[in-house]
């Protein structure tokens, strides 16, 4: 869906330029198109395909600035534990709005009584921007933010029920006009999909940089869910990289609506990721021999950086055991080496073949050998056997392969952010498409912009997506 666009005419008696290929046709030459705003020119570039999805839902950014505009979050009660909640201090509401509350570290989710459930709440009673004197009762149902219906401008008292004691509960207001933001504590809360998995996405941290990780619910009845019930299964993680291919430091993300674009800040820049799997490298894959004995297997085949993966093995036909064996890995930089008893990465020059020591009573002891997998791509684990074929009294080598994959991605484009919304503690997307940053508790406007035109050859006009000053074309 695209909200607001711009065009411009030639001026009457003008067309596009054409020039003739090689079979006399006419051919469109694409325009040169230059903008200008507030007295600076920049030159446009053309939808890669002319077309309403490259022009907008694939389009990438041209440019970020500071907006220039910002609105705070105004702490009312500061993060304090539910054990000492009721000796706290609520502080004065001087812009009046909704009350975000964020839980967390709870682990009391019900309390029955006779034939009675009681769910954790928080009660909340004061006047609200219209002058009304209500109480509002907001339930909780996992760790995590929640919002207030009412907007307040005062409060007179807060409490907590059934709540684990060693809880925190924090209490914040965000001005009334402003609760449209997309909140940048990232407030989610589905609808009930019975009987349905819900894949949920986040930012992981670990001790090399972020990875963006696809969760699901480990669950599938959202009604479970909202009891409490909020473990996830991490389906896969994909480690995110700069454009020189170094780990990042995320601070937060959204998505690209009706794309598979990610925007991702950290403390000093935006980098913007095509968000899918990206495919393992599957060459040397093919020299699998056909006949193989022993099939190598591992409990899964998507890792992430630095974390050990297991291959074992298992004989598929007794009657024709390995005399001997060994193990061969390709790491993602291309080389090969055979690995040691312990993992080791053993260069090529020594054979590494072991004995099966079984081999005379025709038996196999199944094989298990673990790896650390340092670095992000495609490892390739062979397992190669020497056979005795007692027919032709010869030796015969077979191969077995596994393919272990530690993904990553590099931004389609990354740029430095504005200084004043450098170290940054999160990103947030309003309904209208506005991105905001999260900084100390204030939310910054981060104005992005997409300098492409797209052409009507037909009719003389170009499509812009920015409301310039003024648009020059060169046709």
């Amino acid at each position: 869906m695209m909200d607001i666009v711009y065009y411009a005419d030639l001026p009457s008696g003008m067309a596009f330029s054409k020039n003739e290929d090689s079979n006399n046709s006419d051919i469109y030459v694409p325009p040169t198109v230059y903008s200008t705003i507030e007295g600076t020119e920049y030159e446009l570039s053309i939808a890669e395909k002319n077309n309403i999805e490259t022009f907008w839902q694939q389009a990438l950014p041209s440019r970020v600035e500071y907006g220039e505009s910002s609105v705070s979050y105004e702490v009312v009660v500061p993060e304090t534990t539910v054990a000492n909640f009721g000796s706290v201090s609520i502080g004065e509401i001087t812009a009046e709005g909704i009350l975000f509350i964020t839980l967390k570290g709870n682990s009391n989710w019900e309390v029955k009584s006779g034939n009675k459930i009681y769910y954790p709440k928080i009660h909340i009673t004061g006047t609200t921007r219209k002058g009304l004197r209500l109480k509002e009762v907001v339930p909780f149902r996992y760790n995590g933010t929640f919002k207030t219906i009412n907007e307040w401008k005062e409060i007179d008292d807060i409490f907590v029920s059934y709540l684990s004691d060693d809880a925190s509960i924090t209490v914040e207001s965000f001005p009334f006009g402003a609760e449209s933001l997309l909140d940048t504590r990232n407030i989610f809360v589905p609808n009930d999909i019975t009987g349905e998995r819900i894949q949920f996405s986040k930012l992981s941290s670990q001790s090399w940089g972020a990875a963006f990780a696809v969760d699901t619910f480990s669950v599938s009845n959202m009604n479970v869910v909202r009891l409490g019930v909020d473990e996830k299964e991490t389906q896969y993680q994909v480690e995110l990289l700069d454009t020189s291919e170094t780990n990042i430091e995320a601070t937060g993300w959204i998505v690209q609506p009706e794309t598979d674009y990610i925007y991702v800040v950290d403390n000093t820049n935006l980098y913007v990721y095509d968000s899918k799997l990206p495919y393992p490298d599957i060459d040397g894959m093919e020299l699998q021999s056909e006949d193989a004995k022993i099939d190598i297997y591992s409990d899964k085949w998507l890792f992430y950086r630095d974390e050990e993966a297991t291959v074992k093995t298992r004989n598929n036909d007794v009657a024709n055991v390995p005399r001997k064996y060994r193990w061969k890995i390709t790491i993602p930089d291309g080389t090969t080496y055979y690995l040691g008893d312990s993992g080791s990465l053993d260069p090529i020059v020594t054979d590494e073949w072991h004995n099966n020591p079984l081999y005379e009573q025709n038996l196999w002891t199944e094989q298990t050998i673990s790896v650390d997998l340092a670095d992000p791509g495609t490892y390739q684990i062979a397992l190669e056997c020497e056979h005795f074929n007692r027919n032709t009294k010869e030796y015969y080598t077979l191969i077995t392969k596994l393919l272990w994959f530690v993904p990553s991605i590099v931004p389609e484009i990354q740029y430095e952010l504005p200084v004043a919304v450098q170290n940054n503690e999160g990103i947030g997307r309003d309904s209208d498409g506005q991105v905001w940053i999260l900084k100390y508790g204030n939310i910054y406007k981060l104005n992005i912009f997409y300098d492409y035109f797209m052409v009507d050859y037909d009719g003389n006009r170009i499509w812009v997506r920015e409301e310039y000053n003024s648009v020059r074309i060169v046709p």
